[in-house]
């Protein structure tokens, strides 16, 4: 029963960080679009919806360095 509630709070912390992203310039937000991710992923490890170790194999070093550019 748990798992329908984990897909509803991920898909609320997708919609979030993506209104974030796309809204950041008429909002004025100060986060940047890596920064944003970046608190999308840590919503998604304190809701639960992925665990420590999902989290840490789903790092991949090349988008990292990437992001680190823009």
């Amino acid at each position: 029963m748990a798992l329908p509630f984990a897909r509803i709070r991920a898909a609320a912390i997708l919609v979030l960080t993506y209104l974030l992203i796309s809204l950041r310039q008429s909002v004025h937000c100060s986060l940047g679009r890596p920064a944003t991710a970046l608190l999308g992923a840590v919503l998604m490890l304190l809701f639960g919806v992925v665990g420590p170790g999902e989290a840490l194999a789903a790092i991949d070093v090349n988008v990292i360095f990437l992001l680190r550019r823009t």
